[in-house]
């Protein structure tokens, strides 16, 4: 069988544990500097592709597997992108928001268990919404649906999950935003000031200790930005890149709470 690049694009993860295939042409078409000579097709390239577990297996007399592996940054092995979720009249898409959300929270886990209280308030909130969502998907098509959905039946339990999560979001948003811009800030700085700007003011006596803890427990900043990806180039890119998708979701979820009155 005749494969195209999409087709046959393997990408890995630092340690080389996570390969898949990439079908995204705008990917490859972004990072094509990065695939080289890597990725050959027409009638040179004839491959039998199998899927193991986490496993690209690639059988072919010319090339290796390790010919074709591409490392990937974190971004690029996120089930969603922010940058792909859709966004129309109606809102912002409910399913792909969280996928894109689910991503994102797992990004904690490069911080160590202190981070736990973060990961599981998010997690908590992506629950609620995502069962309000599956109790009637095409209702629930989108964030904004969802809202006006409950307030029908005057119910809010997603709804403050939502404005829960876009807290969280924010604060994620506002301390890689100042990481991103301060490169000779350590994380635990970033976080700090990004903790103060957004989650602060709602946490009460008792809960800003916690966070305040997990914010100068951070990891080193030079070990975190390793394990995003060992090229420190397309990191960077591809941070700025998530970092602008995220920021349009929040900013959208923040005016639609203010104009409606459901921020406080």
């Amino acid at each position: 069988m005749l494969h195209s690049p999409s087709s046959v694009l393997a990408v890995a993860t630092g340690a080389g544990a996570l390969v898949q295939i990439l079908d995204q042409p705008t990917w490859f078409a972004r990072h094509k500097r990065l695939a080289g000579g890597a990725i050959f097709w027409g009638a040179l390239f004839h491959a039998s592709v199998h899927h193991l577990s986490s496993a690209l297996l690639i059988s072919t007399p010319l090339f290796t597997l390790s010919t074709l592996c591409i490392m990937a940054t974190y971004f690029q092995t996120t089930p969603r992108n922010y940058t792909a979720v859709a966004v129309t009249p109606e809102g912002i898409n409910t399913d792909e928001f969280l996928q894109a959300t689910e991503g994102l929270i797992k990004i904690f886990d490069l911080f160590g268990s202190v981070f736990s209280v973060v990961q599981n308030d998010m997690n908590g909130n992506v629950k609620k919404i995502r069962e309000r969502f599956l109790q009637n998907p095409a209702g629930n098509s989108t964030l904004q649906n969802l809202v006006k959905g409950e307030a029908s039946e005057k119910k809010k339990t997603a709804t403050e999950g939502l404005l829960w999560l876009t807290r969280g979001l924010d604060f994620t948003l506002k301390s890689l935003k100042r990481s991103e811009e301060n490169p000779g800030e350590e994380l635990s700085v970033s976080f700090t000031k990004g903790y103060e700007a957004t989650l602060k003011q709602y946490h009460g006596m008792l809960v800003r200790p916690v966070f305040a803890m997990a914010m100068k427990a951070c990891p080193y900043r030079a070990d975190f930005y390793t394990k995003l990806g060992s090229d420190q180039g397309l990191v960077k890119e591809d941070l700025s890149a998530y970092l602008k998708g995220l920021n349009d979701i929040v900013a959208d979820i923040q005016a639609y709470y203010v104009a409606n009155k459901l921020d406080k």
